[in-house]
């Protein structure tokens, strides 16, 4: 799916009560296809996902 020559990133914003849902997906498997996922909140700053 994504280039071997590319260093390109994408990142998913998610609504924050979708975090467990998105962290089912293996930190590797989002690292090997270069996608990081932040979380959005009702209220305040946008936030990475902990892994």
């Amino acid at each position: 799916m994504t280039d071997a020559n590319s260093d390109a990133m994408f990142v998913l914003a998610v609504p924050e009560t979708l975090g467990a849902a998105t962290a089912r997906v293996p930190a590797r498997v989002r690292r090997k296809l270069g996608v990081e996922v932040w979380l959005v909140p009702d209220v305040g700053p946008v936030h990475p996902l902990d892994d």
